[in-house]
This record gives structure tokens, sequence and C-alpha cells, in this order.
């Protein structure tokens, strides 16, 4: 299956996602699944992050730019969309308001987080975090999330840094994107995943485990090491789980289109 798609697949490219990009065919992956930058300017504060408890924070942790740049957004989010057929993008709280307008999302995801909220920087704004999904309607017609929302817990980053291995701040919850990735896998398995910033490689890990041919980029050269360990253990789970596609699945909800 992999021969017959478009473009390299299981390799993260450490470069700027608009360079990987631009070179690439229109609808090049199935789907962009990704969590951009936020706009939360932690960086600022890695020596001494303001209001958090400096035992949650290892001091070997490399923080990465993410400072607001609404211009950066209108570059690389047009090419996600002419080189894939459907995005969900994680876009975090403080400029929804501003990717609703200028982006116009067909739709969103909720993940709320039980323990979420706490005196950090990154979790005040974490009670609620919203997917906020793009791409063509026919797509959407056969890729569905089974949830309007996810309840999960942080178990990683800021807030619960048990992946003592890795050199990213804030890496994202394996179980959280599997079960969402999975989901869109259900109905008509994805034949393509890429994500433009790829950070500690949760995507990668996830799009391993669940059989999926995926692509990723990543600017920042000391995160490398983090996808590597991460690759691995997704390649390892699915040796021991071999991906079964759930013939019926109860709904909870449906995204509104």
């Amino acid at each position: 299956m992999i021969s017959e798609l478009k473009g390299n697949y299981g390799q993260a490219y450490i470069q700027d996602c608009l360079k990987h990009m631009s070179r690439l065919p229109d609808k090049t992956y199935d789907l962009c699944f990704t969590d951009c930058p936020w706009g939360h300017d932690y960086q600022d504060h890695a020596q001494k992050p303001m209001g958090i408890n400096q035992k949650a924070v290892k001091q070997e942790r490399i923080p990465y730019d993410d400072a607001w740049k609404p211009e950066f957004h209108k570059q690389w989010f047009p090419e996600a969309q002419r080189t894939s057929h459907a995005q969900v993008v994680c876009v975090g709280s403080r400029h929804l308001d501003w990717w609703y307008a200028e982006m116009k999302p067909i739709g969103f995801v909720a993940l709320i987080y039980k323990n979420g909220q706490g005196s950090t920087k990154v979790s005040r704004y974490s009670g609620c975090m919203l997917y906020l999904c793009f791409g063509e309607e026919d797509w959407w017609k056969h890729h569905k999330f089974h949830r309007n929302f996810y309840e999960v817990y942080i178990h990683n980053g800021f807030l619960r840094d048990n992946e003592t291995e890795l050199k990213h701040p804030s890496p994202k919850d394996f179980g959280t994107w599997y079960q969402m990735i999975s989901d869109l896998n259900n109905k008509i398995p994805l034949t393509s995943v890429y994500d433009p910033f790829l950070g500690s490689g949760a995507e990668a890990e996830v799009c391993e485990a669940l059989g999926i041919p995926w692509a990723g980029t990543e600017i920042m050269p000391e995160y490398a090491n983090d996808i590597q360990l991460r690759i691995q253990k997704g390649m390892e789970y699915y040796k021991t789980r071999p991906l079964k596609l759930r013939s019926k699945q109860k709904t909870i909800g449906e995204m509104i289109l």
C-alpha cells in the first residue's frame, strides 16, 4: 500500500514545515493532524516559569519558540490545506477566536482534561482543549470522531513529567492521540497522516502503533532523539498488538459539519 502513495513515509524531516510542504504535490497526505504553536510564550520563562512548581519542570528540557506569530499561521496552514484532504489542529485557547475568524473550521472535538486545572502557565488554559477540524466534506463523511469530547488525564508535559528521556518540554500523551486517530481510522483506514510540528513525535508513535503510513517535520534538531524513541515505542506496540478494526462503534455524538 505504501508504494502506491505519493511521498516518503515513516520519516521525520528535521526542517521547517514550509520548506517541506512547498515541494509537495496537492493532496499528498490523507490527513494533517497536528498540535501547532499555541502562543503561550512560555519560552520566555524557561528558567523560572511563572507560577510553575519547579519540581514539575526538568531543567534538561529544551523549550521551543511558542510566540504568537499570526503571519506564520497564515503561511503554513494554507499549505497544509493544499497538501492534505483534511486537517485536525490543536490550537490552544488563547487565540481560538483568531483561528475561527481567519481559518473558519467546519467543526471541532473537545478534550476535557480531568486534572488540567492547576497553577502552571500552560495548565491554566488546559481545562478544555479544542481540536479544530477542516477539510473536504466528502472526506468527513467517511472519517468521523466517535465522540464530541474525550475525557482524558494529562500524563506528561508540565503536569505529569514521566517521560524522563525526552527533551521536549510538553510531549503529547500517546493514549489521547491513539484514541482520536484510531477513531478516524476506523470506518475507512487512513492512507497517510502528516504532522508539520512533530515535536516529541507523538504522531509518529501513534501511527506506528496503528500501522498507518506517516510523515512529519520538526524544525528543532534537539528533538530528533525524542522522535526516534517514540517511533521505536510505536513499532514495538504494533508488533504486540496488531491493528483490529472495530466492526461496531457506539457513537456518543458526531462532529457537526
